[in-house]
């Protein structure tokens, strides 16, 4: 939105131009400052991602595979380099949102009172012009008010100008610093991590998986045999089972329902009545 409104007085051409490019600057730097937080919030949200995982890089979990001594060494001196990246990374981030962001939000509300002034500047202007065309000393000031709202535009200009280059230098600043000072001990970090890895021994670490694996086709064996074992046990518990409840059968459950001792009353009537 144009501050200014058109005058025909050649008197007023230069400030008005001043205006409309000081006006185009303002939006210009408010359009790049939205872009940079932007980005900068886009950083600080894909950065805490990279914190918590490269966190989780080398934990061991519960069920995690056992190895031999130096992968082992390896992991657990991986793991405490990189939860110190960790939680580097997290002070940059958190450096870059609690301070360089909030260090933009607080320039952003600076424009606005920028822009502001220049309304009250152009407001000024065109009501002391007002003021003047229903006088008779309109002609001998009309250069007057356009030399002091030249000056008090430049001067509201020049003071933004400088806060700006100012802030935008120190937020650039500490972002790079923050940067750097994360990336350097990242490259110290990984350099140990490097220099670690050539005291892995491919050799043991296979002997280890070897021996591993030997061992589990023993326990196989084992199981193997406990479990034949239990089967062949088993069978012979059945085979007494049947053999206990032979034996058990009485002489009645072989001949029938009637007993043997009612077998031998009726016998001996039979033979008493012959």
């Amino acid at each position: 939105m144009n501050l200014i409104r058109a005058s025909n007085s050649k008197s007023s051409i230069r400030v008005e131009n001043q205006f409309k490019f000081v006006e185009e600057r303002l939006d210009l730097t408010e359009s790049s400052l939205h872009d940079l937080q932007r980005s900068l919030d886009k950083f600080v949200r894909k950065s805490d991602k990279y914190g918590f995982s490269i966190g989780q890089l080398f934990k061991r979990r519960s069920d995690s595979q056992p190895n031999g001594r130096t992968v082992e060494d390896f992991i657990k001196f991986a793991a405490e380099l990189t939860e110190t990246m960790s939680t580097a990374r997290n002070r940059s981030t958190d450096f870059i949102s609690e301070e360089i962001i909030e260090c933009m939000r607080n320039f952003n509300v600076k424009c606005k009172n920028h822009r502001t002034n220049l309304k009250h500047i152009c407001r000024a202007r065109d009501g002391e012009t007002c003021t003047r065309r229903k006088s008779s000393q309109h002609s001998s000031r009309s250069q007057e008010i356009s030399n002091l709202a030249q000056k008090s535009l430049e001067t509201a200009a020049l003071k933004f100008e400088r806060e700006k280059l100012q802030t935008m230098k120190s937020v650039l600043e500490d972002f790079t610093k923050a940067e750097l000072s994360f990336h350097a001990n990242a490259v110290q970090t990984y350099s140990k991590l490097l220099a670690r890895l050539s005291r892995i021994d491919v050799d043991s670490e296979f002997e280890f998986f070897k021996n591993a694996l030997s061992a589990s086709r023993r326990v196989a064996n084992n199981v193997i045999v406990r479990q034949s074992d239990a089967v062949i046990l088993r069978r012979q518990n059945v085979d007494r089972s049947i053999d206990d409840r032979v034996l058990g059968v009485s002489v009645e459950e072989l001949l029938g329902t009637t007993s043997l001792s009612e077998m031998l009353d009726s016998e001996e009537t039979a033979i008493s009545e012959n």
